[in-house]
């Protein structure tokens, strides 16, 4: 997948990422500094990528590309688990 982010100039270019999964603080920081309860507001709403489980239930963590394809076009993101 090759996706387009901002440099610090102010043009687009071409961004492919390397599958991983990353915890909120680093969503909040590629959101803009997006809230904790923007995010889960979100989440429940089906408008933002939810966690992915890990092993222990009490860490979450979200796939880059996930919120990479947020960033991209948040207006038209569905959730992969919504169910149409």
């Amino acid at each position: 997948m090759v996706m387009m982010i901002p440099n610090t100039g102010g043009s687009n270019r071409p961004f492919s990422p390397e599958p991983k999964l990353i915890k909120l603080s680093e969503v909040q920081r590629l959101t803009g500094g997006m809230s904790k309860s923007q995010i889960y507001k979100l989440i429940r709403e089906d408008k933002f990528p939810k966690q992915v489980p890990v092993g222990n239930l009490r860490y979450a963590r979200w796939s880059n590309v996930d919120v990479y394809m947020w960033i991209e076009s948040p207006e038209e993101y569905v959730s992969r688990g919504k169910k149409s």
